[in-house]
């Protein structure tokens, strides 16, 4: 039984080992946009790009569906360096690194940008909406405690059942000794 429970934990560790590992090498495009903050008629808002994988992502496109802004009102950090001729394109990037993040400031006049005006789109994937607070992927010291509480729990409860299982055995035995000497010796009690 000891060797099954061995067997099921060590697999159930490579699985989720290889499942994290194959999810982590590639890309993870990430954006947000920020709320809109007006000055007079003109609205700014940023718009922030991440790649949270491990792979970089490349060919990055950023592309705002149906508004039409003027280069002054696009200011980006750093600046674009990918050109393409589509339509409703704003600039791009030929790469973003893992933990790189760029970040295009809009100026204009009219209603804030939502997501659904935006799409950021590389080679391999499309960017996801970061949710407000979110930290994006898994951290790596968050990665190697996790990994380390599952290891430290698995060796833990190698040792504890045994141990647990021993000693209620020799309880066991112990309780049967001692009912069975109280026991003899109750009986000649009473005669």
């Amino acid at each position: 039984m000891k060797s099954l429970i061995s067997l099921i934990i060590g697999a159930l560790l490579g699985v989720g080992g290889t499942v994290y590992t194959i999810k982590w090498q590639d890309e993870h495009l990430t954006y947000e946009i920020s709320s809109p903050a007006r000055f007079g008629k003109i609205t700014y808002q940023n718009l922030r790009i991440s790649n949270d994988g491990w792979n970089p992502a490349k060919n990055v496109k950023v592309f705002l569906r149906g508004r039409h802004l003027s280069a002054d009102g696009i200011k980006e950090s750093p600046s674009f360096n990918l050109k393409d001729d589509s339509p409703d394109i704003v600039g791009g990037y030929d790469r973003i690194r893992r933990g790189e993040t760029a970040t295009v400031t809009f100026a204009f006049k009219g209603k804030p940008i939502s997501h659904d005006d935006l799409l950021v789109e590389s080679d391999r994937s499309i960017a996801v909406l970061r949710s407000p607070g979110s930290q994006g992927f898994v951290s790596w010291p968050s990665f190697f405690l996790g990994m380390g509480a599952l290891f430290l729990s698995s060796v833990l409860a190698g040792i504890v059942v045994p141990a647990y299982r021993s000693y209620m055995e020799t309880a066991r035995l112990a309780a049967e000794r001692e009912q069975a000497a109280s026991g003899g010796g109750h009986d000649r009690g009473e005669s």
